[in-house]
């Protein structure tokens, strides 16, 4: 390996470290903000999103930053099979818990897309 090509690996590798610790700071926050309040947002779904799928028949939905699941679990209630993804523990903690209360399923997934 080449001095040009070893500084370009660890280059890309501090990149990398910088990229993550930024990815851990956004995720420290959104679980803060998850968890100041019993919900960040309504418990309905945002009205444009509602009116875009009312009518739609049910099938498979995949919600990506679901954050408390609120989209997911109005389209769990409609007949839907629901894969939601966020990476906020704090969110997803909350958003099983009420879909429990709600007796809805929705495969809820710990990961950063």
């Amino acid at each position: 390996m080449t001095f040009f090509a070893a500084f370009s690996v660890v280059g890309n590798i501090i990149n990398e470290v910088g990229w993550c610790r930024a990815i851990m700071k956004e995720k420290e926050r959104w679980n803060k903000r998850y968890a100041g309040r019993e919900l960040t947002w309504s418990s309905s779904p945002h009205s444009l999103f509602e009116s875009l799928l009312v009518e739609e028949t049910p099938g498979r939905a995949l919600d990506v930053a679901c954050g408390e699941g609120r989209h997911a679990l109005w389209l769990a209630s409609k007949g839907w099979q629901v894969d939601a993804i966020d990476f906020s523990e704090v969110g997803l903690v909350k958003a099983r818990a009420w879909g429990a209360r709600q007796n809805l399923e929705v495969n809820w997934i710990i990961a950063d897309v």
